[in-house]
């Protein structure tokens, strides 16, 4: 599309840098936001506006990371949208994007939960404040649970922790993908793990679990 642009979002750690998601934009509005996710749990938003490529020919930074940190998610908010974070034990933190000030693209992030310990943030999703959508959470044994956001009580950020899929001690499970589906039936993922591997995972039944 002529007007369009297309804009790239990748992080450094270590000398290694990763496309994390691409977007395409028409209009770099100061009254829609990117929020972005780290692995320790680090949360920020920025206008889509700071990220305005016209007259830059070099990648520019999108966030401020601490040493060991990694971007986990990025997603578009409309102003007032909720946050749903979600961590591999099996937890999520929902909040208004609102309890984080709009900050500008070199700075780093805040906490978005509070007693992390040593749990990764690895999903971040948003919705609109009478949203009702289902969304999937898949664990690296395979297992899988359908749930609804409006059952997750909305708290401030750093708020207290709710477990979403409980994990037993003698069969650990860790959370390894998230996604909404919406109204959506059979849905299909090619999740490409760590390892270099491919999983293949058929959503046949989206019904509440």
């Amino acid at each position: 599309m002529k007007n369009e642009k297309s804009t790239q979002l990748h992080f450094r750690k270590q000398n290694i840098e990763k496309i994390i998601k691409g977007l395409v934009i028409k209009v770099f509005r100061n009254d829609v936001f990117l929020a972005f996710l780290t692995l320790s749990g680090q949360v920020k938003r920025i206008p889509i506006s700071e990220l305005d490529t016209t007259k830059r020919s070099k990648p520019s930074r999108c966030m401020k990371l601490s040493d060991n940190d990694e971007v986990a998610s990025i997603q578009i908010t409309t102003g007032n949208s909720d946050l749903l974070a979600i961590t591999n034990n099996g937890d999520a933190v929902l909040f208004n994007e609102n309890d984080l000030t709009v900050v500008g693209a070199k700075a780093g992030g805040v906490k978005s939960a509070s007693n992390l310990g040593k749990a990764k943030t690895i999903a971040l999703m948003t919705f609109d404040q009478e949203e009702k959508s289902k969304f999937v959470i898949i664990s690296d044994k395979g297992h899988q649970r359908v749930l609804d956001n409006g059952k997750i009580i909305r708290t401030t950020r750093r708020g207290k922790l709710v477990t979403i899929m409980p994990s037993f001690k003698n069969e650990q499970h860790k959370i390894v993908f998230a996604d909404k589906i919406g109204k959506l039936e059979n849905v299909s993922y090619d999740l490409h793990l760590n390892d270099g591997s491919t999983y293949k995972f058929l959503l046949e039944d989206t019904h509440l679990t």
